[in-house]
């Protein structure tokens, strides 16, 4: 936060930390000592309410562009020099930063010559905490596999294991694609032989920036409740909140009521 007071006044408010509240919101998250649910009770971790206080500080002093992921002030974002940061995952530097950027062509992987833009002037650094942000998931149905023949189910056995196990196949993906892949063998591989540098990160190694955050995510605290709680947390508490709309009193016992309302096996105190 000193830093983000530091940028806005230096650039006299034409340049913010980070574009959206939300941007901040899974290195808080992930850094919970506790998830949502403890013993079937709801448990909301001290740290969201550090998390508040931040939010709080970044709306009263507009210390962010007012953007909100996925719309369009954080894609634009991208492609100016208005947002210093991005809290992203693995996946959003090749498949969120990089082609919004203004002047990447996808068809070359590389910089578009002649177009405005910001390729080639993002870097890449390890935050102070480790987090998650979704990640690609590879499943088969079950209904189907019952209906079909031993052969058809070893073949879609084969296939899950090829694409997420498979060190060879895994290698060759990630060098060819510059994508993470979450395998530590095949990362300390790459990262041995000199990673992968990166144009649109000046030349920056992010192989080796990915291997050392990756290992700090901490997926123990993960519910089968964490996406329709997150919304309500952030829709009662975070958004108005920040505001001014609400006391946090109220915005607590608000977001308490609508948890109770949502999951009849969650108990709420």
């Amino acid at each position: 936060m000193e830093t983000a007071v530091t940028v806005n006044d230096e650039s006299e408010g034409a340049v913010k930390m980070f574009n959206s509240i939300g941007d901040i919101w899974n290195a808080y998250q992930y850094n919970r000592a506790q998830g949502w649910a403890v013993d079937g009770k709801l448990n909301i971790d001290p740290v969201l309410y550090d998390y508040l206080d931040l939010t709080l500080q970044a709306e009263e002093d507009g210390l962010y562009n007012l953007g909100t992921a996925w719309n369009e002030t954080w894609f634009l974002g991208m492609k100016s020099d208005t947002t210093m940061t991005y809290l992203l995952p693995t996946w959003g530097l090749h498949y969120v930063l990089k082609p919004n950027s203004g002047n990447y062509d996808a068809a070359t992987d590389s910089k578009l010559e002649g177009a405005e833009g910001t390729y080639g002037d993002w870097r890449m650094v390890d935050g102070p905490v480790g987090y998650s942000w979704g990640g690609t998931w590879l499943g088969a149905n079950s209904y189907k596999l019952a209906e079909a023949d031993e052969a058809k189910k070893a073949a879609v056995k084969e296939f899950i294991r090829f694409f997420t196990l498979d060190e060879d196949f895994l290698y060759t993906y990630a060098k060819e694609s510059g994508d993470f892949v979450s395998n530590n063998t095949v990362v300390d591989r790459i990262v041995a032989e000199g990673g992968t540098p990166n144009p649109f990160l000046g030349g920056q190694d992010h192989y080796a920036a990915f291997s050392t955050a990756a290992n700090l995510a901490n997926g123990a605290i993960m519910t089968e409740y964490d996406d329709a709680i997150n919304t309500l947390w952030s829709d009662n508490v975070t958004t108005p909140y920040s505001k001014g709309e609400k006391d946090l009193d109220t915005a607590i016992a608000d977001f308490k009521a609508a948890v109770a309302a949502a999951f009849a096996d969650i108990i709420v105190e």
